[in-house]
């Protein structure tokens, strides 16, 4: 039908000059507020999540590859608040450390203190903090399903949903090889350049 749709009644405009145009902005970071002039100083390696700390952003999954990663010299370090009483936690209890929500500003030290960022999410559109990840020079490990702009190889890895082994894998593959890390870590840095 050559019928326009129509909007409370009236038919939607026509003209060329009043048609709206769209353009997709992704999140972005600030680079100077995340930058860092070095890896911190290791052991402990720390594995760093940020944001809402609940079963849809995959934190199971991190804390069973943290556990099946099994190393004495890692620490992987929860930020942001816990999604109910916690309960669903218990069972990795002693497998991390929980840092809770913080003000934005303190936040790029936390980051500064990492080693490689972790976002399993299940479901997402895409999370800011994998952007201020890659501003302070991260390798993100991060599934496809996080809607995040790592490239897979080159500023970390993209692995499946609910796949712990896939992330254990990559976290001694990074915590083993600093080349790798810190190569990885500046392409991500240079890739969040572009997202400001």
């Amino acid at each position: 039908s050559s019928r326009r749709p129509t909007m409370s009644g009236r038919r939607w405009p026509t003209s060329a000059s009043s048609r709206r145009k769209f353009e997709l902005l992704p999140y972005g970071a600030d680079i100077a507020a995340f930058g860092r002039d070095r890896e911190p100083a290791a052991p402990p390696f720390r594995i760093l999540y940020a944001g809402h700390i609940a079963p849809r952003k995959g934190i199971l999954y991190l804390l069973e590859a943290a556990r099946r990663l099994g190393r004495d010299d890692a620490e992987l370090v929860l930020l942001g608040r816990i999604e109910g009483d916690g309960a669903w936690l218990s069972p990795y209890e002693g497998e991390f450390t929980h840092v809770p929500h913080l003000p934005h500003g303190d936040i790029p030290a936390v980051f500064r203190d990492a080693h490689v960022y972790v976002y399993p999410s299940l479901h997402e559109g895409s999370s800011v903090s994998i952007y201020e990840a890659m501003a302070s020079g991260l390798p993100v490990i991060a599934t496809a399903n996080a809607g995040s702009t790592v490239r897979d190889g080159v500023d970390g890895y993209i692995v499946g949903i609910r796949d712990a082994d896939a992330i254990a894998a990559r976290l001694a593959t990074l915590l083993d090889n600093a080349a790798l890390r810190q190569r990885m870590g500046a392409a991500a840095r240079e890739r969040a350049g572009e997202f400001t």
